[in-house]
């Protein structure tokens, strides 16, 4: 038998150790480290995990409504479904595609998206942030359809979009059959924003310092402690299979929290989700919550013809599933503590001992 231990340091004068023991018959988990005590910055996230149906007007008003509910229920941040406004089948988005404005367009602007403008006013009423899953996004120009995330403020402004990154292209045998790419574009941008704070929004940019934009303490003009804001990335769905997209949300542009609206399926559900999800937020040492549709009736045709997993899920740092939903329509709340970000990586602070004179994850450019 072998032991291996670990130490956390907590504030005061004393130094915690923590102990785990490998056998062949038991394997007692480390404890996570605990929080240091200080003025935590703090944001209550929501999970919607809503029905969702052919019927787009349906779909919207369950969306303002579960907002409203989620807020009503303290939360701050409010995330939706992947394909939130209409049934996941690429046979069929097409018929529901909206053309968007750009990031940056204020709540008050009119556009021509009936879904951006119904969450609009949403987060308007509750004074919320709101990632709005994902619809289907048609650029009128090219006629490309992309799979789209928008990230509204509690003003209305469309403060970022994501389009989804990498598409679903799988053959399970017995399971599921997908192509996404003959349906959708692929996106090309990692997308993170901070949360607004009730001043001036900053704009969704990339931050060099990974310590500087997940709810980190500094000194302010009088050296008085001042919180910034937490940093929010955002993927969909099939984006979470791919470490290096969480690498370079967390690492290089400092976020804290990875949202990943999602319409898992039944077959996959089961063997890979909750793993995924572990496994990215320990490997980044971010929170990490994905959201999906709630599962159809026995009756529901949609619900036959792409059978919804359901168990929207938040997972912390340290890879402890905070909260799960299981099949049905339900709203999930957690405290995403910026200190408890600090303590883990105090804890085991992989940022500094990762060989980055060995190998390096890094945005590519692109052509202008």
């Amino acid at each position: 038998m072998s032991v291996l231990s670990a130490a956390a340091v907590s504030p005061g004068a004393h130094t915690a150790s923590y102990a785990a023991t490998f056998s062949s018959a038991q394997l007692q988990p480390v404890r996570m480290p605990p929080v240091r005590q200080r003025p935590p910055n703090r944001v209550r996230l929501a999970l919607c995990q809503m029905r969702v149906t052919a019927d787009k007007r349906a779909n919207l008003a369950t969306a303002a409504r579960d907002i409203a509910a989620a807020a009503d229920g303290g939360a701050t941040l409010v995330v939706l479904p992947e394909c939130f406004n209409c049934p996941y089948d690429t046979s069929r988005v097409r018929g529901y595609a909206e053309e968007l404005p750009r990031v940056g367009t204020s709540g008050t602007v009119r556009h021509g998206s009936a879904t951006l403008a119904a969450i609009q006013v949403a987060a308007r009423r509750s004074g919320v942030t709101v990632v709005a899953g994902s619809i289907p996004e048609l650029t009128p120009l090219d006629g490309c359809l992309y799979n789209t995330s928008m990230v509204v403020g509690p003003s209305g402004e469309l403060l970022a979009k994501h389009r989804k990154m990498h598409l679903c292209d799988v053959d399970v045998p017995g399971g599921v059959q997908l192509r996404e790419s003959t349906t959708f574009t692929p996106g090309h941008q990692v997308t993170t924003f901070p949360m607004p704070t009730g001043e001036a929004v900053t704009p969704p940019t990339a931050s060099p310092d990974v310590t500087s934009g997940v709810g980190a303490i500094t000194s302010g003009a009088q050296g008085r402690p001042v919180s910034t804001p937490l940093r929010v990335g955002v993927g969909i769905c099939y984006d979470v299979r791919f470490p290096e997209l969480s690498a370079l949300m967390a690492r290089q542009s400092g976020a804290g929290l990875l949202v990943f609206p999602a319409a898992l399926n039944k077959a996959l559900g089961p063997a890979h989700w909750e793993l995924l999800l572990r496994a990215r937020a320990v490997d980044n040492q971010v929170y990490l919550a994905v959201c999906s549709p709630a599962c159809g009736g026995a009756d529901d045709p949609d619900e036959k013809r792409y059978p919804s997993w359901g168990h929207s899920m938040i997972v912390s740092p340290w890879g402890e599933v905070l909260k799960s939903a299981q099949f049905e329509a339900e709203i999930v709340h957690a405290e995403i503590d910026g200190s408890l970000l600090d303590s883990v990586r105090t804890a085991l602070p992989i940022s500094k001992q990762r060989r980055d004179d060995v190998y390096r994850t890094e945005v590519v450019p692109r052509p202008s």
